[in-house]
C-alpha cells in the first residue's frame, strides 16, 4: 500500500506532468496559429471606397453619395465606438491576463512581445 506522502508525491508529479503537457500543447498551437495566420490589413475609408467602386462598378455620382453617407454617419459611429471601447479593452485585458496565467515565464515574454507587435501593426 502507498503511504500518504508517496500518494501526495505521485499526485504532485501527475499535476506537474499535466501542466508541462498543457504548456507544450498551448505553445505549439499558439506558434502554429501565429505562423499561419497573417494579420488582416486594416480597412481604411479609402480602401473600402476603392473596393466598393470596383466590386459595384460605381459611377462618380454614386461615389459622391456614398462619401456623403459615410461623412454624415461618422459622428454616430465614433460616438458608439467611444462608448464600447472601454468595455472591449477591459474584455481583451481579461483575456490577456487569463492567457498569461497559463504560460510559463519565458512564454509570457514572447506573448507580450507578440501583443506589442500586433498593436504596433494595427496602429501603422
Amino acid at each position: 500500500m502507498i503511504g500518504p506522502r508517496a500518494g501526495a508525491a505521485i499526485v504532485l508529479l501527475l499535476v506537474f506532468a499535466a501542466g508541462v503537457l498543457a504548456g507544450i500543447v498551448v505553445e505549439r498551437r499558439h506558434l502554429h496559429l501565429a505562423a499561419t495566420a497573417a494579420a488582416p490589413a486594416p480597412v481604411t475609408h479609402e480602401t473600402a471606397m476603392a473596393e466598393l467602386r470596383s466590386v459595384l462598378a460605381l459611377d462618380d455620382a454614386q461615389v459622391a453619395a456614398i462619401e456623403t453617407i459615410f461623412a454624415e454617419r461618422q459622428k454616430t459611429v465614433q460616438r458608439v465606438w467611444e462608448q464600447l471601447r472601454p468595455e472591449v479593452q477591459h474584455a481583451m485585458a481579461d483575456v490577456h491576463h487569463e492567457i498569461d496565467e497559463v504560460l510559463r515565464p519565458d512564454q509570457r515574454d514572447r506573448f507580450l512581445t507578440w501583443l506589442h507587435q500586433r498593436q504596433h501593426n494595427r496602429l501603422h
